[in-house]
């Protein structure tokens, strides 16, 4: 393992046990099926069944935003798994923020960014060449300009749980626990 990896890993070596993990991923679990229940019996008790139906089915903007919104208890119960199991914070899961490693961040940040775009690009010329542009109609530019400031950085929480979770915490746990690449890189994308 290289320097880099290692200090990223090392905030997780402390408390390795693989007992850990599974508690950790147990209560991750156990308080997103819990906040999930509670919100879902939140809406029903204020009415709002219909709501609950078009939210289920994410047929309006407002479905998606909510639903959005509930990558809001990844972080909670990611918090929580961290600090009960690993005795830790949030913070942990994103590496080494010594100024010693902060050259070239914004470099990589860009390259990273440029090759998302390309591939994505990509992906969206295949579909249309392959399938056919989508056939919608199009909202007013005020409905959907407004739905997508609001989508932003609920965009951002949500991708931001998922990479926290299987990048950061599995992937630094895994790595503190097992040498080998096909368990810690590989087990997290799986």
């Amino acid at each position: 393992m290289s320097e880099r990896f290692d200090g990223f890993v090392a905030p997780a070596r402390p408390r390795d046990a693989f007992w850990r993990v599974l508690g950790a991923l147990t209560v991750f679990s156990a308080l997103l099926l819990g906040g999930g229940a509670l919100l879902g019996a939140a809406l029903g008790r204020i009415g709002a069944g219909e709501i609950g139906r078009g939210l289920a089915r994410l047929e309006t903007p407002e479905a998606a935003l909510f639903a959005l919104s509930t990558f809001l208890l990844w972080w909670l119960a990611l918090w929580q798994a961290l600090r009960i199991f690993h005795r830790r914070g949030l913070v942990s899961l994103f590496g080494p923020l010594a100024p010693a490693q902060r050259p070239g961040r914004a470099r990589r940040f860009a390259l990273g960014f440029a090759a998302a775009a390309g591939f994505g690009a990509l992906g969206l010329i295949g579909g249309i060449v392959l399938v056919g542009a989508p056939a919608f109609s199009a909202p007013p530019f005020g409905a959907w300009a407004g739905a997508a400031a609001l989508a932003a950085p609920l965009i951002l929480i949500q991708t931001g749980a998922e990479e926290a979770l299987f990048r950061g915490y599995l992937l630094q746990q895994l790595g503190a626990r097992f040498r080998s690449p096909l368990i810690w890189a590989a087990a997290p994308s799986a």
